[in-house]
């Protein structure tokens, strides 16, 4: 288990409602009304397992449903499941709790998850994250369309019992689970629902803490509410949390000043202007931002311009003038705090440090010779480049800095700012509508594989097009490789490959700050899970 799983796992997974205790000692007398404000700066996207793909849907999720498994500090213990996984060769028998009920009131069963992963493996659902079922049997064969969905290796046995079947090795099958991709779904309402499924709070089903109100699958402001047919309601305090759309720092510091938000985000010199206040509070949560390149453009699919283009950039200039928090430069795709168990040490940083921060550090000159090389071989003399982000103000003030950084330190660069709202970005993001697009990935799980697969080949996140064969092998390899030991030593020389064909560019590992009412107990700066959150009087 890796230090990651503290700083961003407790956001994603089901219930935990003993993990946050800020005053283990003290009992804090509960308001009468628990309910919950909280600014939302990102749109919901989905409540699909099978489509969604963004922190924001994956947050949502996290609360409305449950896995088998959760990440609980540094364990994983049980959620639907009832215990760790009978393993018998490559075989894993995991059987269910009998008194998990979804919010309409029908037993959560073992064909429910099987519906769930069949679907995140049907190519007809294009998946973005159905590379998580890989070590699946006949998950490639399905993919290629040599075998239909139900041959995936997956079965319900009875009513409470799931049985998963392996094509290949895997280091820690109940640490996978823990994705949010793999929540179950409702049979019943797949059926019921049909294309619908997931697309607005009406047409979704949950096993949760909470249950969605008010989405229609376009506007920004809804509602949690408690799920009375939770198994573990006894243990959820708030009532229900609202969310309100909204992406100015300013606007949402005046509504947490008034009382109408009890959680705001912030960025930038108001960040900087809270941080000694009491309602300031910052984590670390294992997101990297980066710059994908759409190598479809004959230009940015040569290397020495890639490279030329983050040698300009000042990671740590950048953090002090756009977001000035305490968010950290990148040292690669992957986040610090995984450790290494063949050094003991940082698996990111010790990448970093073999690879003398290639694809990360800052230097003007050998950008600007890179440049030069870059700009003859492809017989140009100069580059106009969109640069595409979301219209939140901390996206907007990266993208900024990055815009001047480049037409300052690059002479025949002229980049262009395309600020769109959150749902277009991804949409252009998806259709290559961009030539540098602003984003950001956080693993689905507390793995480097969770974050480095984005980047293979075939993956639908892998929005640049970026191919290397030599990727491609080490990542497939993984399939078939169990051991950490040889796991953690195939990962590094992935991200090394990464890096230093500089596949994307790397910008900084984020850091969430937020202003937080002081009588809302339970809860970290940019930790969604609510399930252990409470408001005291």
């Amino acid at each position: 288990m890796t230090k990651l799983t503290k700083k961003y796992w407790l956001g994603l997974i089901g219930l935990l409602g003993f993990m946050i205790m800020l005053w283990p000692n003290q009992t804090v007398a509960a308001a009468k009304q628990q309910t919950l404000n909280v600014q939302l700066s990102h749109d919901l996207i989905s409540l699909d397992s099978a489509q969604a793909a963004d922190q924001t849907s994956f947050d949502i999720m996290g609360n409305a449903f449950e896995g088998l498994y959760r990440l609980d500090k540094d364990k994983i213990v049980p959620a639907a499941a009832t215990k760790a996984p009978v393993r018998h060769g490559q075989t894993y028998t995991i059987t269910l709790r009998k008194n998990a009920k979804w919010n309409n009131g029908q037993a959560v069963t073992a064909q429910d998850f099987v519906t769930g992963f069949q679907r995140l493996a049907d190519p007809k659902n294009d998946a973005n994250t159905s590379f998580l079922l890989k070590n699946f049997k006949n998950y490639s064969a399905i993919q290629t369309g040599a075998k239909k969905v139900s041959a995936l290796g997956v079965k319900a046995v009875g009513k409470y019992t799931l049985k998963i079947i392996l094509g290949t090795p895997i280091s820690n099958l109940a640490e996978l689970l823990t994705a949010p991709s793999f929540m179950p779904v409702n049979a019943k309402a797949v059926a019921q629902f049909g294309v619908n499924y997931g697309k607005s709070s009406a047409t979704t089903v949950y096993n949760g803490p909470f249950t969605v109100n008010n989405w229609d699958g376009k506007n920004n402001t809804f509602a949690l509410v408690k799920n009375p047919q939770y198994w573990a309601k006894k243990t959820v305090h708030l009532q229900q949390i609202n969310f309100i759309g909204g992406k100015n720092t300013a606007d949402a510091v005046t509504l947490f000043q008034n009382k109408q938000l009890d959680v705001a985000n912030v960025s930038g010199a108001v960040a900087q202007d809270w941080r000694h206040n009491k309602a300031y509070a910052t984590h670390k949560d294992g997101t990297v931002w980066y710059l994908a390149v759409n190598q479809k453009r004959a230009a940015l699919k040569n290397a020495t311009v890639r490279r030329a283009l983050s040698l300009a950039i000042d990671r740590q200039g950048l953090i002090q003038t756009s977001l000035k928090n305490q968010a950290t430069p990148a040292l690669g795709l992957t986040a610090t705090g995984f450790k290494d168990p063949n050094t003991k040490a940082d698996f990111t940083k010790g990448v970093s440090r073999h690879t003398k921060a290639a694809g990360t550090k800052f230097a003007v000159k050998t950008a600007q010779t890179d440049w030069q090389q870059g700009l003859s071989s492809e017989k140009i003399r100069g580059l106009t480049l969109n640069l595409l982000t979301d219209d939140a103000d901390a996206d907007k003030a990266v993208a900024t800095h990055v815009q001047q950084a480049l037409q300052t330190n690059l002479p025949g660069a002229k980049v262009n700012l395309k600020v769109v709202p959150y749902k277009t970005r991804l949409q252009r993001s998806f259709t290559g509508n961009f030539d540098l697009v602003l984003t950001s990935w956080r693993a689905p799980y507390p793995d480097p594989w969770g974050s480095l697969a984005i980047l293979i080949s075939d993956n639908n996140l892998n929005v640049g097009h970026w191919r290397n064969v030599r990727y491609d092998v080490l990542m497939d390899g993984l399939k078939t490789t169990a051991t950490s030991k040889a796991r953690y030593q195939n990962l590094a020389q992935a991200q090394e490959i990464l890096l230093q064909d500089q596949g994307i560019i790397p910008l900084y590992e984020a850091n969430d700050s937020q202003l937080v009412n002081p009588k809302v107990k339970g809860f970290t700066a940019g930790n969604y899970n609510f399930s252990a959150v409470s408001i005291a009087k």
